[in-house]
């Protein structure tokens, strides 16, 4: 509620007073039954208001006003037919005072009017004196105008500090944003859409979803649509840099804070997360899972069938790819680029991390430390050593393409975010049975983050169904349903293990004991601007294989996006 509601309100209840005794003080018949049924109406909100802020167990008297009514209505019919009087030629009867005043009689049975008034007119019993018609309208007037003001006060008081937190209006639309498209990821989307629909079944939710591998397509639309003033009401970003360089610092985000503190979620969900979607003492978006980006997936019947074991360094990668070639399997590795390179830049930051430590590779992540680094240059030798052993055609596939490759038989191995379990799992296959992970090779004891957030745009045509969906987002329930679709894991620390399968339980015991890092590729880690300007770099150098032309232009780009950050 804002200051401007309360100010109207307020004005409103004043003028409402003020007309009824107006009227009344030039004898307007019309006014004097305004006034009565302004009171009737002001007295049926005032329970509401008792029911809301004072005595909810008084929400039930409402079933004795029917009585009531009905034994004043009959006590003033049986003496006017003992008098022998007919109906007033003008105006209402006096009776109809009577029973107006014994129902607001401070010994009523209708205990919320007797408490009324032994609140606001002091006490006192009434006895069987009789209201003149002015005094009656007087303080009719007065009531309906009260009543008003007492529900200004309680409205304000209700909204005081709860900016941003209402829920769900319940009616309406709501339109969601993401490139959740793929296999596992658009039923787990699917899954928090049931959610929200059983919350608010009269809401119609829009899934404006982008196809595109880690939103390569998505985010240009986005952006198109943030920039011409025509946000969705929610919409898909990964928590860290690509949320606050590119929206939050653009003003273009409403906080979150208010929604976050009264939903309790500082105790469900770790700092570290509240800290990657937070700036400026502000959380701006709700982590609605934890992806791992470092994770090597393989065909385990056909690593066991060729007696080779998962690789835990990158130089036992280049020998178990070389192993696995001598036995028959022509390209072993699966590789996508389709898309904007992103997924050979998975490739760079996990080898980073591979070689480096995670220090070495936060301190290069931030420009701290050079891309010309021998640890750098390692990790793009590997690569360099590993691509005569993937497909060709990399190119023209992406990720769940590649993914399509293991199920067939044709590769072997597959460096992708968990999000390949989801999509393995929607093709049947069973985790431990036909598949296995590893973290990629060298980095064991350390977590990529990948965190998947919904925020709040500035000028969401359906803001309050938004924050409805925010509040679906960061639940219990929706993070339970949502999660093992996707392949994550929840951000929440209170969903059941048991409700994921073992590789999932394994990486949920491994992010609670590993280091944490963020993740570049995926925007957490460094500004949008860089990404894009490693990825345009290492879909050249999947052409001239040159690690040091690589690694200098990898530099220059660090020295225009993350020394100036």
């Amino acid at each position: 509620m804002t200051l401007t509601h309360l100010i109207v309100l307020l004005l409103v209840g004043a003028v409402a007073g003020l007309i009824g005794e107006r009227l009344v003080s030039r004898g307007t018949p019309g006014g004097l039954l305004g006034a009565i049924v302004a009171g009737l109406v002001g007295a049926w909100l005032m329970v509401d208001v008792l029911h809301l802020v004072i005595a909810p167990e008084l929400s039930c008297c409402s079933a004795w006003w029917p009585a009531e009514v009905s034994r004043a209505v009959g006590a003033g019919a049986s003496r006017r037919s003992q008098r022998g009087e007919g109906p007033p030629t003008r105006g209402p009867s006096p009776d109809a005072f009577l029973i107006i005043r014994r129902v607001f009689d401070e010994d009523s049975r209708w205990p919320p009017l007797g408490t009324w008034r032994r609140l606001f007119k002091g006490g006192g019993h009434m006895g069987n004196e009789r209201w003149s018609r002015r005094q009656f309208v007087s303080r009719a007037g007065k009531t309906a105008g009260g009543v008003v003001l007492g529900l200004s006060f309680a409205d304000f008081l209700a909204a005081c500090g709860t900016s941003n937190s209402a829920t769900g209006s319940g009616t309406g639309k709501l339109e969601i944003f993401s490139w959740w498209t793929g296999p596992g990821e658009k039923d787990g989307l699917a899954e928090m859409f049931k959610i929200y629909s059983k919350k608010y079944p009269s809401v119609t939710i829009t899934n404006s979803a982008v196809a595109g591998g880690a939103g390569s397509t998505a985010k240009a639309v986005l952006a198109t649509r943030m920039q011409g003033g025509n946000p969705p009401d929610s919409f898909q970003v990964h928590a860290g840099q690509e949320l606050i360089s590119s929206w939050v610092k653009a003003s273009k985000m409403e906080p979150i804070t208010s929604i976050w503190n009264s939903e309790g979620w500082d105790s469900k969900i770790p700092k570290d997360l509240k800290d990657i979607v937070s700036a400026n003492g502000d959380v701006w978006s709700v982590p609605v899972n934890v992806h791992r980006g470092n994770a090597l997936w393989y065909n385990k019947k056909l690593l066991d069938s060729k007696s080779v074991t998962p690789p835990q360094s990158g130089d036992d990668m280049t020998s178990a790819l070389s192993q696995l070639k001598a036995k028959g399997i022509a390209t072993p590795l699966a590789l996508a680029s389709k898309g904007g390179n992103w997924q050979v830049q998975m490739l760079l930051e996990n080898n980073i991390l591979a070689a480096g430590g995670a220090d070495f590779y936060k301190n290069v992540m931030a420009g701290k430390a050079s891309f010309t680094d021998a640890k750098v240059t390692q990790a793009l030798t590997w690569i360099k050593q590993w691509l005569p052993y993937a497909n060709t055609d990399s190119s023209a596939i992406d990720w769940d393409e590649a993914d399509n490759r293991l199920i067939a038989g044709t590769a072997v191995f597959h460096i992708m975010g968990d999000w390949a379990k989801g999509d393995f799992t929607s093709k049947n296959w069973v985790p431990n049975t036909d598949f296995g992970a590893v973290p990629s090779p060298g980095t064991t004891g350390k977590y990529m983050i990948v965190c998947d957030t919904f925020g709040l745009p500035k000028g969401a045509k359906d803001r309050d169904n938004a924050v409805g969906w925010l509040k679906v987002c960061g639940s219990q329930e929706g993070q339970a349903a949502f999660n093992p679709k996707k392949g994550s894991i929840p951000a929440r620390t209170d969903v059941s293990a048991s409700l994921f399968d073992a590789i999932a339980q394994q990486f949920m015991a491994e992010f609670k004991t590993d280091t944490l890092v963020p993740s570049s590729a995926h925007g957490s880690a460094t500004p949008p601007n860089f990404a894009n300007g490693v990825n345009d770099e290492m879909g050249q150098f999947l052409q001239n294989k040159d690690v040091t032309k690589t690694a200098s232009n990898l530099q220059k780009l660090s020295d225009e996006f993350l020394k100036t950050a």
